[in-house]
C-alpha cells in the first residue's frame, strides 16, 4: 500500500485558544479533519507530522525573501536546552507551548520523504492518530528533526568544499568542520591531494589556492567563492555555525564586511600563522616562497 505523509501543525493551545475567540478556530480544526482522514484511509502506512513554527527562506516575491531563520535558528537553540524543556512542562495554562523549538522547513520536507520512501520510523515520536479502526502514525518536532537528520545522512553531499592542504591554519580549521559534519552533508576536497577534482568543477589550481571554492550541489552546482563558499558549509553545519547565514544575509553590509575580512586573511593566511613553519607540497607559497617566507617541503 502507497505511503501517505501529511503536513499538519502542533496545536500550541493558548494561541488555538485566541484563534477560536477570535472566530478562527477553522485552522486546527481542518488539521484535525485531515488527520483523521489520513488514519482512516492510510492507516500505518500514513504519517501525521505535528511541527511548531517553521523556519526557512520565505520568498515574498522574485527580489525579495525573508529570512526566518535568523529568528528561528537561535530561538530553537534556546527553547530546546534542558532548563527550557523543564521550564515548559511546569509552566500552568499549556503556556509551555509557546516555547516549543521550532523547525527547519528542511527538516520537515526530510521528514516526510523519509515516510514515503518507507525508511524506519525508529525516528519519529511514539504515538498514533486513531479514527474507525485507522491507525497512523504521529511525528513530533524532535522526531522530525531526527528524521530529517538521518535522511540526510543517507543522501550525497550537499556541497563541495575545495580547499588548501598545504595551509596549516586551513588544516585546524577543516578539521574542526570535518568533526562536527556528522550528517557527512560536505564532501572535503583537499586540492593538494586531488587537484583532478577541479577540473570537473572549472576551476584553476591557482585560483583554488588563492581563494576558497565550494560547488553547491543543491543549487544546480551553483559555484561559490569566497565568503559565500563558506555560508554554504556552515548552512549545512550544526548550531552554532547555521545560525550565521540567516544572521549575515539579514545584517545590513555584513556579507560584504565578511567578504573583504576574509580576502584579507586569504591573501595573508600563511604569513599570519605562526603555527606555519613548513607548506606542504601545492600549497599556495609553492607558487611565491619570497612572498610566504617559509620553507617549503620537497
Amino acid at each position: 500500500m502507497q505511503q501517505f505523509a501529511f503536513i499538519s501543525a502542533a496545536p500550541i493551545k493558548p494561541v488555538a485558544k485566541a484563534m477560536a475567540a477570535a472566530g478562527y478556530e477553522g485552522y486546527y480544526g481542518g488539521k484535525l479533519i485531515a488527520e483523521e482522514a489520513v488514519a482512516r484511509h492510510f492507516g500505518k502506512n500514513g504519517a501525521v507530522l505535528r511541527p511548531g513554527p517553521i523556519y526557512g527562506t520565505r520568498a515574498v516575491s522574485p527580489r525579495v525573501s525573508i529570512p526566518l531563520g535568523a529568528i528561528g535558528v537561535p530561538l530553537t537553540a534556546l527553547f530546546e536546552t534542558s532548563p527550557m524543556r523543564s521550564v515548559a512542562t511546569a509552566l500552568p495554562l499549556n503556556l509551555g507551548d509557546l516555547i516549543m523549538p521550532w523547525v527547519s522547513v528542511d527538516d520537515v520536507a526530510g521528514a516526510a520523504v523519509a515516510h514515503v520512501l518507507g525508511k524506519p520510523h525508529s525516528a519519529e515520536n511514539k504515538g498514533s492518530t486513531s479514527v474507525s479502526g485507522g491507525e497512523a502514525t504521529v511525528v513530533e518536532w524532535d522526531g522530525i528533526r531526527r528524521a530529517g537528520e538521518a535522511l540526510r545522512s543517507s543522501a550525497p553531499p550537499d556541497v563541495s568544499l575545495f580547499w588548501d592542504g598545504g595551509c596549516p591554519l586551513c588544516k585546524v580549521e577543516i578539521a574542526h568542520y570535518k568533526r562536527i559534519d556528522v550528517e557527512r552533508r560536505i564532501d572535503w576536497v583537499d586540492i593538494t591531494t586531488q587537484p583532478d577534482r577541479l577540473v570537473a568543477a572549472g576551476v584553476s589550481f591557482d585560483d583554488a589556492v588563492s581563494l576558497i571554492h565550494a560547488v553547491d550541489h543543491s543549487r544546480g552546482d551553483a559555484l561559490r567563492i569566497g565568503a559565500p563558499a563558506f555560508m554554504a558549509v556552515w548552512e549545512r553545519l550544526p548550531l552554532p555555525w547555521s545560525a550565521l547565514p540567516p544572521l549575515l544575509n539579514t545584517a545590513p553590509l555584513a556579507l560584504p564586511l565578511v567578504e573583504v575580512v576574509y580576502r584579507f586573511w586569504a591573501r595573508h593566511r600563511l604569513k599570519l600563522s605562526a603555527a606555519a613553519r613548513t607548506l606542504e607540497r601545492g600549497s599556495a607559497c609553492n607558487a611565491d616562497e619570497q612572498a610566504c617566507d617559509l620553507k617549503k617541503t620537497k
